[in-house]
């Protein structure tokens, strides 16, 4: 945002409703009225001064040009989320860290609380202290079963499992739930490539072993499953590039021994990355998948390459839709030679009858 952006400290954009939905949600359906999922840019700055946001007419053509992604004109409710998160992280910069701040681990800065601040605290403690990001979290958080064995959760993995969508469910609706569920994706993607990069073995680390997986889950896994996008799965391959063409087993077995454990023998039996994107509901996105290589059926597989799967499924879907084509025409074809034929038969009908009738005329 430019100079010229001024902020109500009391506006829904600094409250607690930026996650829980209601702030983004409302000011952009209040304008929403076709249902369109779109408004255009003077909506989109009554929208923008709803939440303490005072645009100057010459910035928001510069704010379009950074938050219309796809360059439609207009902006929807993804975009307009991004934009509220940026602002209010921009808004954050230059704080100081309160005195007495514990800044030997960031576990008591990552909350849902301080997520609605962009995880500034976080931030904070981390510029001050990078080791503090290794500190693992004091407490497990209770995904898994009681009594069952876990790695210590690290901050990354913390961040990547916190539900700030939780907030907004309910009697508020899904739509709320998927303002809040952007918003925190918005304002936690930074942090998380902040953590990679200070602390790229956490990428490595597993928690929650045995319990709905022999192994235990793995940062990238975490991510791809709770529907992270491109920005948070790439700088969590980019730390470990390997992830992606781990095979890992799907059963639990009574006897298990992480130590001489070795790869499957056997596509059957096994989850990979892409797999796991391809079965989440929802799916992957497109660019996450584009991030994920395929295994052939052959043990040890061949990886083919995100990007290639693609090319080749569109290539597929082109020879597809010519192969249909081909059939809709030649099947028109055979319609219009049939008409035709029939066409051609009644004339020759007609004719004879005609025929016919002159000759009993003359007679």
């Amino acid at each position: 945002m430019g100079a010229g952006a001024s902020a109500n400290p009391e506006s829904a954009i600094n409250g607690v409703n930026l996650f829980e939905g209601e702030g983004y949600a409302t000011a952009f359906t209040n304008l929403d009225q076709d249902g369109s999922g779109c408004v255009d840019k003077a909506e989109f700055k009554v929208a923008a001064a709803s939440l303490g946001i005072e645009l100057k007419e010459e910035e928001v053509d510069s704010v379009f040009e950074e938050f219309d992604a796809d360059k439609s004109g207009t902006v929807d409710q993804e975009e307009f989320v991004r934009f509220c998160v940026s602002t209010a992280q921009k808004r954050s910069k230059g704080a100081t860290l309160p005195e007495g701040t514990d800044t030997s681990t960031v576990a008591h800065a990552l909350s849902p609380e301080q997520a609605q601040h962009g995880f500034q605290l976080a931030h904070m403690i981390l510029d001050k202290n990078p080791h503090a990001c290794k500190t693992p979290m004091g407490t497990t958080p209770p995904l898994g079963a009681t009594g069952a064995r876990s790695s210590p959760w690290l901050p990354l993995h913390y961040v990547l499992t916190l539900d700030c969508a939780q907030y907004a469910r309910g009697e508020k609706g899904a739509s709320s739930a998927a303002a809040a569920d952007a918003a925190f994706k918005a304002a936690a993607e930074p942090l998380i490539v902040r953590l990679c990069k200070l602390h790229p073995d956490s990428c490595k680390a597993r928690v929650m072993e045995g319990v709905r997986f022999q192994l235990g889950s793995l940062p990238a896994e975490f991510a791809i499953a709770r529907g992270w996008g491109a920005v948070a799965v790439k700088a969590i391959l980019e730390a470990y590039p390997q992830a992606a063409t781990l095979l890992d087993p799907t059963a639990n077995k009574k006897k298990f021994d992480p130590k001489t454990y070795s790869q499957p023998t056997s596509l059957k039996g096994a989850r990979w990355l892409r797999k796991i994107g391809e079965e989440a509901r929802p799916p992957a996105s497109a660019e996450v998948l584009r991030l994920l290589p395929r295994p052939s059926k052959e043990i040890p597989p061949k990886w083919t390459s995100g990007v290639q799967v693609e090319e080749e499924e569109a290539e597929k879907l082109r020879k597809k839709k010519e192969k249909e084509a081909a059939a809709e025409a030649k099947a028109k074809a055979k319609t219009a030679k049939k008409a035709a034929n029939a066409a051609k038969a009644a004339g020759k009908a007609a004719k004879q009858a005609a025929k016919e009738s002159s000759s009993s005329g003359a007679a």
